[in-house]
């Protein structure tokens, strides 16, 4: 359906011949959904897990850091399409019940994020320290089990008062 509306809307401006997305447009689209409201922000706290959570981002679609789990899901070629599916099987914004992902698709929302998905392409860093892998939303009890690299408190879901972008190695 994604595919289908980001095609409706643009053409094969970013759905690729062999009918996947392109590589860019889906960070964008996972960046719209999973962290993108921390974008722009003047708290520090904000700005810091925006930086920390792109990073992840593009250790997720590529890297060969060692520090973290090297679990990048794409290869040095950018994704395949088995690849992306994997890929948004994870991300909550997209296979979530409340998923807004196809409005936001439709509407464009996603188009702001696209010069930074495509430094998350290009091996972002953020601060210098390449140690970024994933991010999620904690209670406070479980912050005590995650290398955090950066952390902002959070009403999103109830019982949970962390958004964490924490390190491969996350188990203390």
């Amino acid at each position: 359906m994604m595919r289908k509306a980001l095609f409706l809307q643009f053409g094969w401006t970013f759905v690729e011949s062999q009918g996947k997305i392109s590589d860019v447009a889906l960070i964008a689209i996972i960046i719209t959904g999973e962290f993108g409201a921390f974008q722009g922000s003047l708290d520090h706290e904000k700005k810091d897990v925006y930086g920390e959570a792109l990073e992840a981002t593009s250790n997720q679609y590529d890297s060969t850091n060692s520090y973290g789990l090297n679990n990048a899901i794409c290869g040095g070629d950018g994704c395949s399409l088995k690849e992306q599916i994997a890929w948004m099987s994870i991300q909550e914004y997209i296979y979530g019940v409340n998923s807004t992902v196809l409005v936001d698709v439709s509407n464009g929302v996603w188009l702001k994020y696209l010069s930074d998905a495509e430094q998350a392409a290009g091996n972002y860093v953020y601060n210098g320290i390449d140690s970024s892998w994933n991010w999620g939303n904690v209670t406070t009890e479980q912050l005590a089990y995650y290398k955090v690299t950066a952390k902002v408190a959070t009403n999103e879901y109830p019982g949970t008062d962390w958004f964490i972008v924490y390190s491969g190695k996350n188990w203390q």
